[in-house]
């Protein structure tokens, strides 16, 4: 049995029968196992936004980042933070992106957080639709 990919769907081939079966379902689960790990890993570079990373006065003060590697051109989301802590976080990114640990999707995440725009909420940067 071997795979083929066409059409964007992938296909299992019993090379004995010469039969075609529909394996889109795996690649379905697959995907959305990945997306809910990379939602997991998003949820917890939030929280690990400290206080300070995140401490605001005024709005233009707050820049919208990756919370993740992989960001939303790869199944990513992103969250505000202090513009003062951009090239610091940017930098944090890119080490952990370097150790070849991650797997980023190849799809643009329709989460909500990558069109919204920075503000500061109570003396917090946040994300406002």
């Amino acid at each position: 049995m071997d795979y083929v990919a066409s059409g964007g769907r992938v296909f299992l081939r019993d090379i004995g029968k010469n039969k075609w079966a529909a394996g889109s379902v795996v690649l379905i689960v697959v995907l959305v196992v990945m997306k809910m790990f990379a939602i997991m890993i998003s949820d917890l570079m939030r929280s690990k936004g400290d206080e300070a990373h995140s401490y605001c006065k005024l709005d233009n003060e707050c820049v919208v980042v990756r919370s993740d590697v992989c960001g939303c051109n790869a199944g990513g989301t992103n969250i505000a933070i202090n513009k003062t802590f951009e090239a610091e976080w940017n930098s944090e990114l890119l080490e952990r992106q370097k150790t070849g640990r991650i797997t980023c999707l190849a799809v643009i995440s329709d989460d909500w957080t990558c069109t919204a725009k920075p503000k500061c909420v109570n003396k917090k940067c946040s994300l406002e639709q």
